[in-house]
């Protein structure tokens, strides 16, 4: 998730979620540091403030909510914004989607 902040003036658009609340796994390290919406001028930055499922995946090879639940533990703890991205051509793997239909299961049942 590539990002400057600098080029939000030539957007037409009103909202963005391009900024992840820290990105340990990403290309681009950094993040906002917050799990709270905010403005750039006039666009409301949308934190990503949990793994993308690629991440999870793919990277740290994990098929279980563990480390979502804590990501969702620490977001509730702030009253933050919880923001998930998911990719449907990820989810077509059986355990990929098992993962994510857990992961939706456990919204649910805390919502």
């Amino acid at each position: 998730m590539y990002r400057n902040q600098d080029w939000y003036d030539a957007f037409e658009f009103s909202y963005i979620c391009r900024c992840r609340t820290s990105a340990h796994l990403e290309p681009q390290r950094g993040g906002c540091c917050t799990v709270m919406p905010y403005f750039v001028g006039k666009i409301l930055e949308i934190p990503l403030t949990t793994s993308q499922d690629y991440s999870l995946f793919h990277i740290l090879n994990d098929y279980t909510i563990d480390l979502w639940k804590k990501q969702i533990e620490l977001v509730r703890q702030k009253n933050g914004l919880l923001s998930f991205i998911a990719h449907p051509d990820y989810l077509i793997d059986r355990r990929c989607r098992g993962a994510y239909e857990a992961l939706l299961a456990y919204l649910r049942q805390i919502g």
